[in-house]
């Protein structure tokens, strides 16, 4: 995290992340399980009154897909952020 200002705040992440997934469509399934390296960026901005804004990106890389196909995943997401503290 790096305060950019008094009101805006970047961060980053990282890390590995364990899976799995389970396909079933007329008693015919599929399961495939692993671990996948994740990263992102993000920006949280203080709106006052214990308010705040939070927008992130992630990527999530080497999913496995039938067949052995590997694809990755991106993530989007913006919030609102409120603190009693």
């Amino acid at each position: 995290t790096y305060n950019y200002s008094d009101k805006l705040e970047l961060l980053t992440k990282g890390g590995v992340f364990w899976w799995e997934n389970e396909l079933d469509v007329d008693g015919n399934g599929s399961k495939q399980d692993g671990k996948s390296l994740f990263f992102g960026v993000g920006a949280n901005y203080d709106l006052g009154d214990n308010l705040g804004l939070k927008a992130e990106w992630e990527r999530y890389k080497d999913l496995k897909l039938d067949g052995g196909t590997k694809a990755s995943q991106d993530l989007i997401s913006l919030g609102v952020t409120f603190s009693s503290l």
